[in-house]
């Protein structure tokens, strides 16, 4: 069943009477694998990135639906969904890969547009929010539409 999309971690809804379980980030590696893995199967996949921003490693593993796990010090620290990706995995309020700007400033009230001029060293439109997941936009106009999602630390390998 779909993973509900948090800015603290991941969401992943009960059966069905069985209440869903938040999986938070500082969650231990092992626990968030296996939190997944019971609604998507084992990891495709395991690695490290050797540097991402901070020069220090981040782990990962991913999962079929375009769900990636990072994970830092052996705990879970962020997730994205990929371009990809499941577009059944949202967030709460139903924002996903396709929707647009105009639903997603509507439902994401303080959400930040950043059109990310890559000619000025950006690194394509994005959003952000301090109370939502980030992601990446197709462009930064109201009809643009989310392309992918991403929360708490990720490696972000252009």
């Amino acid at each position: 069943s779909p993973i509900v999309l948090a800015y603290g971690g991941l969401i992943l809804r009960g059966a069905t009477g069985q209440a869903a379980r938040t999986l938070s980030f500082g969650a231990p590696r092992a626990m968030a694998i296996a939190a997944i893995a019971s609604q998507l199967g084992q990891p495709i996949k395991t690695g490290v990135y050797p540097e991402c921003g901070d020069g220090k490693p981040l782990g990962y593993a991913d999962f079929r639906g375009g769900i990636q796990l990072s994970f830092s010090n052996a705990k879970f620290v962020g997730w994205t969904l990929d371009a990809k990706g499941d577009v059944r995995n949202r967030m709460a309020n139903g924002v996903g890969i396709g929707t647009n700007v105009a639903t997603l400033q509507k439902l994401v009230p303080d959400v930040f547009i950043d059109p990310g001029e890559q000619e000025n060293g950006g690194l394509g439109p994005g959003f952000q929010s301090d109370t939502w997941p980030s992601g990446w936009l197709d462009g930064a106009r109201s009809n643009s539409k989310i392309v992918s999602l991403f929360a708490g630390k990720t490696c972000i390998v252009a």
